[in-house]
Parts: C-alpha cells; structure tokens; sequence
C-alpha cells in the first residue's frame, strides 16, 4: 500500500515524533526592560521568559536561566518536522501585546539541518530536520529571533540561544 506525505506526517504526529518549541514571554515586563535584546546568561530578563518544548514524550520546561543550560535540550527527531512559535501571558495578551518569531539562526557547523537560517511565515518558523545518523544524538545551540510589538505599534527585536538535542 502506497501511502501519502500527509499519511507519513500523520504517523509521524502519531509517533510522537514532531517537535513543537513554544517560548512564552511576559511581553509586559520584557518590552518595558532595560537589559540588552541579546538574553544571554545571567540576564535579567531571562526571567520572563519559560522555553516549553513538546515532542519527546512529557513536555519539557526550562524557565528562567535554565534555559541557558546546556543540558537543558529540546528534543528534535531526524527526518521529522520542528516548529517553534511564540506565545504571551495571559496579563501581556490583555495589555495588546504580539509576539512573533522571525528566524531562527543555526550555527554553520550544526549537525542536523541543512540551512542556518529559518525565517518566520506569521511570526512562525517550520522545518525539517535532515535525515540523518538515527542511530546518534547530536546537540547544538541556536537563535530564536522574536518581535514584540506593544499595544501603540512600538516594536523590540530580542534574541534567545538555547540548546535542543536530535534524537
């Protein structure tokens, strides 16, 4: 029996085996701050912000600076589709803020994608992890590139480079 892409998708859905990495923010907090728009280690702003990643069975959820761990991975699958999108607190949603992602940055030398830049379509980013080792795990760090905008139209760009593990 020949089966369809979206029949394989579907199974794959089914396997557990898409991944989903939400990054939800208190926009409330985080547009109104005055640390730099590259949240790395040891920023303040770190704490408004929770990585939850969908996709290898239990939710995963890093908050805060654990989102910098290194051991602290997404899990993505070899061959199978990743989608990141951003999502706001319940407080920022009702003062007017938005959220969207516009890319998503890989090092050069990542072992699991064929590109180093995603751009977002709707302040989402979908792609594919390349087929590859299923017998190796391979971790890397990457750039989430996101926009907020306030209730007037005003906009700040950030970045966030956590970690995510291909399974």
């Amino acid at each position: 029996m020949n089966t369809t892409p979206f029949q394989v998708q579907v199974n794959a859905e089914r396997n557990g085996k898409v991944a989903l990495i939400k990054l939800l923010v208190d926009a409330d907090q985080l547009f109104n701050s005055k640390g730099s728009p590259n949240i790395a280690s040891g920023n303040k702003n770190l704490d408004h912000l929770v990585l939850i990643s969908y996709g290898g069975g239990r939710p995963r959820v890093f908050e805060g600076e654990e989102i910098k761990k290194e051991g602290n991975y997404s899990e993505v699958f070899w061959g199978n589709k990743v989608t990141w999108m951003g999502s706001l607190d319940i407080q920022s949603q009702a003062n007017g803020y938005k959220i969207k992602i516009l890319q998503i940055e890989l090092p050069a030398d990542n072992c699991a994608f064929d590109g180093v830049n995603y751009p977002g379509q709707s302040g989402i980013v979908h792609t594919w992890v390349k087929d590859g080792p299923k017998e190796e795990d391979c971790s890397t760090w990457y750039a989430i590139w996101f926009e907020l905008e306030n209730k007037n139209g005003k906009t700040r760009v950030f970045r966030l480079d956590p970690w995510m593990i291909v399974r």
